[in-house]
Order: C-alpha cells, then structure tokens, then sequence
C-alpha cells in the first residue's frame, strides 16, 4: 500500500497480485459423467468457469482488496493471456468499485523504469475482443481434448485391454498440441533409428610460408564418396611432400562477408543456443534460466520477444554491470564498454509480454 500522485490528486494505492489465470474452463457437472454421454456430444455441451485453484482463495482476496477503491489498474501481460487474466479480474472485484467506469489497463513491453512511468502516464481500456479470442480458444481445446481423449480412451477397452493393461494405462490423453508435437517426436526417433550411416572421406592438406604461417586446403568438390579416388589423391599429395616439390598459387579470390549482429534472446532462441552451445536439454536449460531469474541476475525466462524497447539503454545496463556484477560478468561487461557497446538490433518482433532475456 502506498501514496502517489494520480490523474491530477494524490492517491492512496493497494497493490496486489495474481497467480495466473483465476478460472478454468470446464464442462457442466452432467457431462463429467463418461457413461452417460458419447464423446460427439461434447462439441454441443455448455461450459462454464470454475476457480483455477480453491485453495489460494484468490477470489475472495481480490473481493476484499478492492473493497472501498474507486477504480482498478490492470498490469497484465501485454498479450491475449494477460487480456483475459484482466478480464477475469474484473468479473470479480467489478461490483466493489466505489467507480465502475474507474478500469484502466496499463500496456508496457518492458520492466524498465522509464517504461513502466510512461505506461502509467498513457493508461487504456483493457481489449474485449482479445479476450473473448482468449476464451474461444480455450473452449476450442477443451471441447477437442476430451472429446478426442474419451473416444480414444474408450476405443481401445473395447479392443486392446490388454494392451492398456500391460501399460498401466486408465487414460490415453489427446490435446491440440500434445498430439502434433508427439508426431515430431516420434517421426524424428523413426529417423534416428532407420538411419544408415555413409562413409566418406577427407582429404585436406597444411601448407606453410617461410614464416610459419600455414593455411588449409581441402577439395573443392567436397568428400570423396569411395576410398580408392582418395586414396590415389592422398598419395600424389604425399608423394609431392616427400619429394619437397614447391606448390604454386594459380588463383586468389577474396570475398568479404559481414556477420550481423544476433538478435536480443527470446525463450526459443535461448532453448536453441543452450543445445548447441552448451548441450543441454530444453528441461535443463530452462531450469537453469529461471534459477538465473529467481536469483535476480536475469530477466523473465518465458517470452517470445526478441525486440528492446526503445527506451533500453545497453550502455546503462553495462555500466551497472562492471561495477555490481560478479568477477566474471564485471569484468566482460568492462570490456564491452571498452570496446563501444552499440544499440541492439530493431528489427525483432514485441510480442507485448516480457522483454528480451537479458
């Protein structure tokens, strides 16, 4: 709870939280009852809202948080999830505002500091319309999953009980994307496993300057596909050697090339560098990032944004690195702003819910 000044008047403040979504989606208590409707029926069943979790009482929190406040200000993510989390709020502290119409939705991409001042300068209305995209979806996967897990389910009892028993199965789950992402799972072990290595051979040779300076050359045609060409390759270039016969530069080409760049780090492009750079599994990686950002050291691990907002300073963010960061970071920020550090690429997407990981 605070003071601050408000739309031209000092105002007190209550500031609180969600933990996510406060409803789900849900069938009506009839149709919970496999036995008495077929899977079809489901696409026509009505559904309703139930409370994400009864145990953290959220709703009777916000209910007594908002009793007596004249309006309400929605900081939610800036994406259609965070819309409908707004939403949701409302239909439930809507009734104990003292100003019905006091509902105001705060849009900001970025936790810095300027960013979140300017966002409460240019406070909007919360998105109806992205919010009932929210809620369309929601029942669109509802009404897909289940039906399809229950005739699933119900299909193979009736015609591989056995099978569903040897696995200790009860439920065979169906979701829209459970079952595509699985597909890319299974179609790359499939590969993995019909795979037949090729051999192929290289050959390259190190070729020095008086100075000392060598440089490597290797086929332009690229690997030899069958060993006897490489090997009567290798011999002439062996035979050449043994022989100390001289090497003549016929063709110099040079070709400049300029490296961009990489874009600010989003949650996909984080899972992607972590594979390659460090060999490390996605469940890994992400553990790993969102210990970094519990411990304070990193931003929010989970965004698809790969742009800075234009307000982001890097030279600010250096500078407080050399001097508060660890042995490490200090002195890797230190040389950065050595170096001249320069302004981020702009050409990413905002996707409006968390900033770059940085």
């Amino acid at each position: 709870e605070y003071e601050a000044f408000f739309q031209g008047k000092w105002t007190y403040f209550r500031l609180t939280a969600v933990t996510g979504h406060v409803f789900n989606r849900d069938f009506t208590e009839e149709y919970n009852d496999w036995r008495a409707h077929e899977p079809i029926e489901l696409f026509q069943a009505p559904t309703e809202l139930k409370e994400s979790d009864s145990r953290n009482r959220m709703i009777s929190h916000l209910r007594n948080e908002a009793k007596g406040c004249h309006g309400v200000v929605l900081w939610l993510d800036c994406d259609r999830e965070g819309e409908n989390i707004c939403f949701e709020v409302l239909s439930i502290v809507h009734e104990r505002l003292l100003q019905p119409k006091g509902v105001y939705r705060a849009r900001f991409s970025s936790l810095h500091h300027p960013d979140l001042k300017n966002a409460m300068r240019a406070l909007q209305s919360p998105s109806e319309s992205e919010s009932k995209s929210v809620e369309a979806r929601q029942e669109i996967d509802l009404k897909l999953g289940v039906s399809f897990t229950r005739f699933v389910t119900l299909y193979l009892k009736q015609n591989f009980r056995h099978v569903m028993d040897s696995l200790a199965l009860k439920v065979v789950s169906y979701g829209p994307c459970q079952a595509p992402t699985l597909w890319f799972c299974v179609k790359r072990q499939n590969e993995i496993l019909t795979f037949v290595p090729v051999p192929f051979w290289v050959v390259s040779v190190e070729v020095r300057d008086g100075g000392g300076a060598g440089l490597w050359f290797s086929r332009k045609r690229g690997y030899f596909w069958e060993e006897p060409p490489a090997t009567a390759v290798f011999n002439r270039l062996k035979a050449a050697c043994t022989a100390g016969e001289s090497s003549t530069v016929v063709k110099v080409e040079e070709r400049s090339k300029t490296h961009r760049k990489p874009l600010p780090l989003n949650t996909v492009a984080l899972l992607q560098k972590a594979s390659l750079r460090l060999r490390m599994g996605p469940a890994r990686a992400l553990e790993a990032a969102e210990a970094l950002y519990i411990a304070g050291l990193t931003t929010y691990p989970r965004t698809e944004t790969n742009k800075y907002a234009a307000s982001f300073d890097a030279t600010e963010l250096l500078e407080s690195m050399s001097q508060k960061g660890d042995g490490h970071a200090s002195k890797y920020a230190q040389r950065l702003l050595k170096a001249g550090s320069s302004a981020p690429r702009s050409d990413g997407h905002d996707a409006g819910d968390h900033p770059p990981i940085t």
